[in-house]
């Protein structure tokens, strides 16, 4: 079996790696079902070497992907690209072909894989997309999403004696384990999180296993996993636009929104079921939606996952958060009700410092008298004479949003106009 082994390994040596948006999933599964298929080698067999396989794709799977792709390659039905019946272990020497007795899948109907269509998602996110942005999320969110600290969003999502592992390299057993061990703040490829709470302590993974065959000793495996809480969507094929308008459309209790520090946006959704089987059928069931939508292919297979930690720096890029429900019900976001004005503030201050005459203060404040109108007058005297940082840097965090951007050009430009007077003014 060594020798076997050695003339599969040299085989899946040549294969091109997997490349996260360049068909990575495809090129991977096709790996396991030369591995599976070709060498005909059991999914305890072919582990190890797809693990080996795994360390060349960019970025490494994770375990249970790992594991999904082995599992589905052995129930696949044994036919070639064109639908017919090939017998498994086509790849092996002939004697040993020969010797081994043969065994294979039933022949079942493929489904056809659910395909990402951009058409679809632009149609039915086009209602909402004109008015969806960072300020409209935060107004809906139960939680201001405005400078919120990669603590307080964990803090808000996990309960009390539960951990939490931190990366700031994905191909590790984590960097810190929240709350015992500080949160590092950035990482030149960013920061991020396993989704599901664990124990933290060491437990061997069956499905990794060491060069002899032992199994690995891991802490961000499943058997580290006490409760099964979340499901993590993210589109790296999507227009960000229309992903978050069709996110916000959904009947799904979306516990949080972010950015990875660069072009896509994560949605953690809160599904708390009772086992990995429970959130697999959860996965599998809304599968093909999703994955039509924008949605990675791998939002079935993934419970044990990374996602971007918001409130991080991915090296000059923040990883912000956007919406924030530590209880959220699986209903869409477009139903609730807003419970803030995230940018009141700031575009009040904006308006008074760029246009506030005496007489617009008087009559905003809808004065009376004498009395009234000497209040409206310090009111408006208190507002220029505050600090300006504040509001700009909340208008700064709201960029996307064409009020905040409105303001940010009023304030701009008082600001110059304070600088550099004109003649004569």
């Amino acid at each position: 079996m060594l020798e076997l082994h050695e003339i599969a390994r040299r085989y899946i040596g040549k294969a091109a790696p997997a490349i996260s948006g360049q068909g990575g999933h495809d090129q991977t599964f096709s790996v396991a079902c030369t591995l599976i298929k070709g060498f005909d080698f059991s999914v305890s067999e072919a582990r190890s070497l797809f693990h080996e396989y795994n360390q060349r794709c960019e970025p490494p799977w994770t375990e249970a992907e790992l594991e999904h792709k082995l599992q589905s390659a052995d129930a696949a039905a044994d036919v070639d690209g064109a639908g017919n019946f090939r017998p498994r272990g086509w790849l092996l020497p002939a004697e040993e072909f020969e010797r081994r007795p043969q065994r294979s899948s039933p022949a079942r109907p493929i489904e056809p894989k659910p395909e990402f269509s951009p058409g679809k998602l632009k149609k039915f996110g086009a209602r909402w997309r004109p008015f969806i942005d960072a300020a409209w999320l935060a107004d809906r969110s139960l939680v201001n999403p405005y400078r919120v600290s990669p603590e307080k969003f964990l803090g808000t999502l996990y309960r009390k004696g539960e951990k939490v592992l931190i990366f700031t390299n994905a191909q590790t057993q984590g960097q810190a384990l929240w709350p015992r061990e500080r949160i590092p703040q950035s990482g030149p490829n960013g920061v991020w999180f396993l989704i599901q709470p664990v124990d933290g302590e060491w437990h061997p993974n069956p499905r990794q296993l060491d060069t002899q065959g032992v199994p690995t000793n891991s802490r961000r495996s499943e058997e580290s996993v006490t409760a099964w809480r979340y499901l993590c969507l993210e589109s790296d094929l999507a227009d960000p636009r229309d992903w978050v308008s069709a996110l916000v459309q959904l009947p799904l209790a979306i516990a949080a929104i972010y950015t990875s520090g660069r072009r896509s946006i994560h949605a953690l959704i809160r599904i708390d079921v009772g086992s990995l089987d429970d959130w697999r059928e959860f996965a599998r069931a809304n599968r093909r939606v999703l994955v039509m939508l924008g949605a990675d292919r791998q939002v079935a297979s993934t419970a044990v996952r990374l996602s971007r930690l918001p409130g991080c720096q991915r090296g000059k890029r923040l990883q912000k958060l956007l919406y924030l429900n530590p209880d959220p019900e699986a209903r869409a976001i477009i139903t609730l009700a807003p419970v803030r004005d995230v940018l009141r503030p700031a575009i009040t201050y904006a308006n008074v410092k760029a246009f506030s005459s005496a007489a617009d203060a008087i009559e905003a404040a809808g004065a009376k008298n004498l009395e009234d109108c000497i209040k409206a007058l310090d009111a408006r005297d208190r507002i220029r004479a505050a600090d300006p940082a504040p509001a700009l840097e909340l208008l700064e965090w709201f960029e996307s949003s064409p009020t905040a951007r409105k303001a940010l050009t009023l304030l701009n430009g008082e600001f110059r106009r304070q600088a550099n007077p004109l003649p004569g003014s």
